[in-house]
């Protein structure tokens, strides 16, 4: 026997339910047409209830109605004035209306609500350090990130008030600590960069200036700190196109103007000297000195191949010229060519061998190749053989990767 009527029956009640879920859902769908009337919708249903009124203040902030959303967290306040999301939600709000001072009041009554707030102390941290509190705000960062280490944006806020304190150091700290969180996130990489620049190591500078900009190719602040990093590096052709970016960004950027001015007019100036110097050359082609010299305005325009180039032509004529040699090395260490620009120093070596100058410029370059024996080998001898800029040594970046050993420290602590 086969039941075939339940098969029917069962047809039938899920026809009558389809429909009556297509009911329910067109008369909900007049209502959840978007957030804002949903909320209002449960407000109307349940007014004595604080959160829809957060949850519509959330939805009018989201499509930059701060105004009207300050409104609604109020009314949700006046039925909770303790809940701690009202506070926070209506400071941030208050932000937006560049109501300063009554953010800072409801970000406290959040923390007063709830002590263990983390985003809470984060936003009151970024109040107090535009406000010049930087004690106040690096506390609070701080308990930001003892509450929840791995909270997202805390470092590099941390970092910014460090920065403004002078702090480099620490800044860069934060910074990192920051991109082992949050590794994607273009303005720790844009602040890291700000800050190698302040301490003048523009390689690192320009390395995460470089990353922060593959993340946001059209921002301003990247753009304009390359340029200025890039012109201070006489890589002027790049300069100018990095300044160019940022006008085209913000065309009413003063600084950027007098900026490319500036540096188009010192290309001008390196390059009508450049024409001067081929002319000569024209009629002296075998003056190494000239050679020299073009080779220093490529240097200092950023055309990096054509000093090369114009190095090895001087060298050519006058195989034992030292500058042209130091200048080859220091060209082919700018390009991370370290291989090259240890070829020349040997050569230097060889022409000069009491040199201390060039033992640590060699002692360095193994440093940036991570040979931590052929650097405190090197280090030494240049010590030995005259050496004695002990405060370069102790500041110089390059070195790095030694101050870890025991040579190292041993060699500071004597002198």
């Amino acid at each position: 026997i086969r039941y075939v009527k339940p098969k029917w029956v069962g047809i039938t009640t899920i026809c009558v339910l389809v429909s009556v879920c297509s009911l329910w859902t067109y008369q909900r769908n007049s209502v959840w047409a978007s957030e804002e009337s949903l909320w209002r919708d449960c407000i109307k249903k349940s007014p004595t209830k604080a959160r829809p009124y957060n949850n519509l203040g959330l939805a009018l902030l989201h499509n930059n109605r701060a105004n009207d959303a300050i409104k609604q967290y109020d009314a949700g306040l006046k039925i909770d004035p303790k809940d701690k999301y009202l506070h926070y939600n209506i400071a941030t709000a208050l932000e937006k209306s560049d109501e300063i001072d009554k953010a800072m009041f409801h970000y406290k009554e959040a923390l007063d609500s709830d002590p263990y707030f983390p985003d809470a102390y984060n936003n009151l941290g970024i109040i107090l350090a535009k406000k010049g509190k930087i004690d106040d705000a690096i506390h609070h960062f701080e308990q930001c990130l003892r509450l929840d280490p791995f909270f997202k944006k805390a470092h590099n806020n941390l970092g910014n008030t460090f920065l403004l304190e002078g702090k480099t150091e620490d800044a860069i700290f934060q910074y990192k600590e920051e991109l082992k969180i949050n590794p994607d996130y273009a303005d720790a990489y844009l602040n890291l960069g700000i800050a190698y620049s302040r301490i003048n190591e523009d390689d690192k500078a320009l390395y995460h200036l470089m990353k922060a900009l593959s993340r946001i190719p059209d921002s301003e602040q990247v753009h304009l700190n390359l340029g200025n990093l890039l012109a201070r590096m006489g890589r002027l052709d790049k300069a100018i196109y990095h300044y160019k970016e940022t006008l085209r960004i913000n065309p009413c950027n003063q600084e950027v103007k007098n900026n490319l001015i500036m540096a188009v007019h010192m290309q001008e100036k390196i390059g009508s000297e450049i024409v001067k110097l081929k002319d000569s050359l024209s009629i002296h082609p075998k003056d190494d000195a000239l050679h020299y010299q073009l080779g220093q305005l490529y240097q200092r325009k950023g055309d990096l191949d054509s000093a090369i180039s114009s190095y090895k032509k001087a060298l050519s004529i006058s195989p034992d010229s030292f500058r042209a040699l130091h200048s080859l090395a220091i060209v082919y260490s700018m390009k991370k060519q370290y291989v090259d620009a240890l070829i020349y120093l040997k050569k230097l070596v060889d022409i000069d061998p009491d040199n201390p100058g060039v033992y640590y410029n060699m002692a360095c370059i193994y440093s940036l190749q991570d040979n931590i024996e052929e650097t405190i080998r090197l280090l030494n001898e240049s010590i030995r053989r005259g050496f004695n800029d002990w405060n370069h040594i102790r500041t110089d970046k390059d070195l790095d990767n030694i101050r870890s050993s025991s040579y190292y420290q041993e060699l500071i602590n004597n002198h």
